[in-house]
């Protein structure tokens, strides 16, 4: 019976882990383009040009980051 449920959740995290790396690259990805949009519309209009900049290069090195470890794990 033990053997049977240990097999049962290794299967169960394996399926949970493929679903959080999916999730996660799709997360990486929304936040590079939301950083690209960010920086190329006007979303804000009152937003200085140093602000938009900053802004939108952190969401970009965040969404970066977070396709890294998506790959690489």
């Amino acid at each position: 019976m033990t053997d049977k449920l240990d097999e049962i959740r290794e299967e169960r995290s394996q399926k949970v882990a493929g679903i959080f790396k999916y999730f996660s690259l799709i997360m990486g990805t929304f936040y590079v383009l939301i950083g690209l949009a960010f920086y190329f519309f006007p979303i804000i209009p009152d937003m200085d040009a140093w602000a938009k900049i900053g802004a939108s290069s952190l969401l970009i090195l965040y969404g970066i980051f977070r396709l890294w470890r998506a790959i690489k794990s």
